[in-house]
């Protein structure tokens, strides 16, 4: 169990927002993203013995870090590592409506920027984080086809409330809701605790908000800067910096995107 920690190497103090490379013949060459205690949050499994490159970017060239060759003496003491400040992009990350800000990360905020940047936005708006079962309900109600199995069953409580009004229905909804969570099963991977969303943090960018998408004849289309926004979220994907994303041409009204810190 290999820990990699990254400082940064004007001030010494761990480095957010980094991504760098591990690459061995046996592993092949995988990307990480650190956070703000400056390692990637989770540690890099490997065989005893097994030689292993540490690579970042550096004004464009790959730079090798100092191998490292698998020991389990070394499991929990981190292979500790300098390297430059990344750039931060010149985008400014905003909330629209949105209660709780501060639960998103500085490592998510970055990419969030590094993504808007690339598509030439000098801004973008987070539009929903962290939910309460209440606004869960309310965010989930009439998309049962979106969800898998537990929200399925939390909208059909809905509908057997339907009748009773909004307020009964969300109320009994969000019951539901709490009661999955309680047995381990989610509804929405916005909707979960604080711990929980402190190691993924989950967020929607909304197509109005950012101008991801028009209508015509009553359909949904990716505007041209939405096009550009899912090339980029499909890079960041690939590179490993976002776990997973869901385009905003879908049934969501919004870019969702999920970041490990």
């Amino acid at each position: 169990k290999i820990t990699i920690k990254f400082l940064d190497e004007a001030t010494n103090k761990p480095l957010s927002g980094l991504t760098y490379w591990t690459q061995s013949t046996k592993y092949g060459k995988n990307p990480s993203t650190t956070g703000s205690d400056g390692t990637r949050g989770r540690t890099h499994d490997s065989d005893v013995g097994i030689s292993i490159a540490v690579i970042v970017n550096e004004n464009g060239k790959e730079v090798k870090k100092d191998p490292i060759v698998a020991n389990s003496d070394k499991n929990g003491i981190p292979y500790v590592y300098k390297a430059k400040k990344p750039k931060v992009p010149n985008v400014q990350v905003l909330f629209n409506n949105v209660d709780r800000q501060s639960i998103v990360s500085q490592k998510s905020k970055l990419i969030i920027a590094e993504l808007a940047e690339q598509c030439g936005m000098s801004k973008i708006y987070i539009t929903s984080t962290l939910r309460t079962p209440e606004e869960q309900a309310r965010a989930m109600w009439g998309k049962r086809s979106l969800y898998g199995p537990v929200g399925k069953a939390v909208h059909d409580v809905g509908s057997n409330y339907s009748q009773h009004g909004e307020a009964r229905r969300t109320k009994e909804m969000a019951k539901a809701i709490r009661s999955y969570l309680d047995q381990g099963k989610r509804t929405s991977n916005h909707c979960v605790t604080f711990e929980i969303y402190e190691k993924l943090n989950v967020v929607d960018l909304g197509n109005n908000s950012n101008g991801f998408v028009y209508y015509e004849n009553k359909k949904k289309y990716l505007t041209a800067l939405g096009k550009k926004f899912k090339v980029a979220c499909d890079q960041a994907k690939a590179a490993g910096k976002i776990k997973k994303y869901i385009s905003g041409d879908g049934a969501e009204g919004a870019f969702h995107l999920e970041i490990t810190q």
